[in-house]
């Protein structure tokens, strides 16, 4: 296992300036059991604002990156595997599915945690099990999703609930032809990035609503384009923010705060983040 110090500005899609931490790299999924005090999850980073000093250990999943084609439409990956890397390799075998998460830089544990969405498909479809750890329990486990109803719902997931450490995951992908995975990539890719670009953000911020689309909602209070400190909302995604090289971390989570404000006293609508903030 590997510790280094690093600043938030390394640990997070935002590259925001902020406070140094104490990291604890995984290098197999059997050193998690290894820590014996409780401890926070981290990812990729493309999901997280940190943001309070150090109050615990910090785990990062960043080097479980072993990517293993079991035959037929089976992929096993590590936690820290990246989506694009997933995705690309598969490629390679003539097998989709997940184009609707390109080109988002999220982590497969990260993804599965917080059953990433979009375009109608979510990446809980795909997966037939999940290794985890738990905290609480110190045990290693199994999770065979036979139905996925049990385990995911919207932006939520069954791991995140019960605050498992994912630590590999089955899936089961469709088989297409690489022309046609290019082409749905070149597709979504296109959307996408018309939207917001990938670099400096966390996508979106905050959940939607059941009858409402919280980017459809700030855009109508104004607050696409609005600028605070060296920091933005994206000016074609109003649930988007933008962070610069002159950003801090404390400066986003005062721009999301008046955000919720603004939701709340203008329309009386309770916003919730869609990120975790450490």
């Amino acid at each position: 296992m590997q510790v280094k110090t690093l600043n938030a500005k390394q640990l997070s899609n935002f590259k925001a300036l902020g406070q140094d931490y104490n990291v604890h790299f995984l290098e197999n999924i059997l050193e998690a059991a290894e820590i014996n005090e409780p401890f926070f999850l981290l990812g990729k980073g493309t999901n997280v604002l940190l943001v309070t000093p150090q109050h615990d250990i910090i785990v990062s999943t960043k080097l479980l990156d072993k990517i293993t084609f079991l035959g037929g439409t089976l992929v096993q990956t590590e936690a820290g595997v990246s989506l694009p890397e997933l995705i690309n390799q598969a490629k390679r075998k003539n097998l989709g599915g997940l184009e609707f998460t390109f080109p988002v830089p999220a982590s497969v544990g990260g993804a599965i945690y917080q059953n990433f969405g979009a375009y109608a498909q979510e990446i809980g479809t795909y997966v037939k099990e999940v290794t985890t750890y738990s905290q609480i329990t110190k045990e290693i486990v199994k999770h065979k999703i036979n139905n996925q109803q049990d385990f995911f719902s919207y932006r939520d997931s069954y791991f995140k609930q019960n605050k498992l450490v994912i630590l590999k995951a089955l899936f089961s992908l469709t088989e297409m032809e690489p022309e046609n995975i290019e082409n749905k990539l070149s597709e979504v890719s296109s959307k996408r990035l018309a939207l917001y670009p990938m670099s400096n953000t966390l996508g979106s911020i905050f959940k939607n609503g059941e009858t409402y689309s919280t980017g459809k909602i700030l855009d109508e209070l104004g607050m696409k384009g609005f600028a605070y400190k060296h920091s933005q909302v994206c000016t074609n995604h109003a649930n988007v923010i933008i962070a610069t090289k002159q950003s801090r971390c404390l400066e986003l989570l005062e721009l999301i705060t008046i955000l919720k404000k603004t939701a709340k006293t203008k329309k009386n609508i309770e916003l919730y983040e869609e990120i975790f903030i450490y």
